[in-house]
């Protein structure tokens, strides 16, 4: 029996009931790890095989390069996440992969096994997020039976396809509660509180009927707007002021830990025309023609400054005729944004220019009843979002769990045998 008094892995813990019958294996032992191969552009195709990117799939081909069910690794970008695939598949070279070819073992227990070592911890390498093959190698994990490592593959699906269903009902929850939150607020923005109100038509297509005694007129009218700048990435640091790029904005949801990149705080002094201040409204200008992943915007509720990156846009709310938190409103409603995806240009790229942003048209109440709305769609959206918030929890609380019930029964913790 192969017995590790020291590991830096894990602590081996003497009360581990089957672990103390297991042998402990290099990874390097049981299984090769395969690089993804690079898949051309011009073989993109639709296919029957699926193509998995270090984060997922991400296509079709018509081969593939693996030998039945795969264990996908991401090796760059999200580097250690986990993917499986049940039928063959064509891993691109962002990846590891390994199949029946590259081991002996349940490939369904490696996965678990792997899953438990929390692959994405691994990476030593800050400029260039990845993951090392060797890193991987040198890890230790409990080796039972062919026999036992069956057996836990038939718990551990059973269990976690449970666990895994009761997540994607309560992520449908979250999606259903979000289209609402949308919908309410794109009815009340155009429509306002009074549904007997008279009604005119707006002469735009994508507004339709708007309150009679509302105005319609372009935001450039009560609006300053600016775009951020090109930093050179060689003056990107690992600590110092957040640099905001498009990324920090997707969902409409500012991340500053997504993807994060610093430049030295004398940049602040340095580009004082771009620095971020609480309550600058930010809008991501670039995204993928033909998809709405762009035109999110957020306002930024920090107290530090940070530092605005190209192609991320500012407004700043300069006239007393529109309320704040409505314009806000008004930047996430379908009445603005389907202005702005019949205007960008490129041949990928969908790109937003000032023009794009203010030239676009809102309807707008008188200031009281601006504030009436803003007080009633706060209320409305806060209520929604703690909602949101109560199955957000569910879902970390049943994935700690899922997490938690690999961990002990791929380490011994749990005895799942059958006689």
């Amino acid at each position: 029996m192969n017995i590790i008094h020291q590991n830096t892995d894990f602590e081996l813990k003497l009360n581990i009931r089957l672990s103390n019958f297991w042998e402990l294996r290099r990874i390097k032992y049981i299984t090769k790890i395969s690089y993804g191969e690079s898949l051309k552009e011009e073989n993109r195709i639709d296919g029957s095989y699926t193509v998995f990117g270090s984060n997922g799939i991400v296509g079709s081909h018509d081969t593939s390069i693996t030998d039945g069910e795969t264990i996908i690794i991401g090796r760059k970008g999200s580097f250690g996440k986990l993917n499986w695939s049940p039928l063959p598949c064509f891993p691109i070279d962002t990846t590891f992969y390994i199949d029946k070819k590259n081991t002996s073992s349940n490939l369904r227990w490696l996965y678990y096994s792997l899953e438990n070592l929390k692959l994405d911890s691994f990476t030593k390498d800050s400029s260039v997020p990845g993951i090392n093959r060797e890193e991987i190698y040198d890890r230790y994990i409990f080796y039972p039976s062919n026999q036992e490592q069956s057996q836990i593959v038939s718990f551990l699906d059973e269990k976690t396809s449970i666990i895994d269903d009761l997540i994607q009902k309560k992520l449908h929850k979250i999606d259903l509660l979000k289209e609402q939150r949308t919908s309410i607020i794109n009815q009340i923005v155009t429509k306002g509180l009074n549904s007997n109100v008279k009604m005119k038509d707006s002469g735009v297509e994508w507004i339709g009927d708007i309150p009679e005694h509302w105005r319609l007129t372009r935001l450039k009218y009560f609006v300053l707007f600016d775009s951020g700048y090109s930093f050179n990435s060689s003056d990107y640091s690992a600590e110092g002021i957040s640099l905001i790029r498009i990324g920090n904005l997707y969902n409409n949801i500012l991340d500053l830990e997504r993807s994060p990149v610093f430049v030295p705080e004398r940049f602040l002094q340095d580009y004082p025309d771009f620095v971020v201040h609480k309550n600058d409204i930010l809008v991501s200008l670039t995204g993928t023609l033909g998809k709405r992943d762009y035109g999110f915007s957020i306002v930024y509720d920090k107290e530090f400054p940070s530092l605005l990156n190209q192609r991320v846009g500012r407004i700043k709310l300069v006239s007393q005729e529109l309320n704040f938190h409505l314009l806000t409103y008004l930047l996430l409603s379908e009445i603005f944004l389907n202005q702005l995806f019949v205007k960008p240009t490129g041949t990928k790229q969908g790109n937003l220019s000032a023009d794009d942003i203010l030239t676009n048209y809102l309807p707008i109440p008188p200031l009281p009843e601006q504030h009436q709305i803003v007080d009633y769609l706060d209320k409305k959206t806060s209520d929604i979002d703690k909602q949101v918030d109560l199955e957000n929890r569910k879902i970390n609380l049943l994935k700690e769990y899922r997490q938690s019930l690999i961990s002990e029964v791929v380490t011994g913790k749990i005895d799942v045998r059958t006689n």
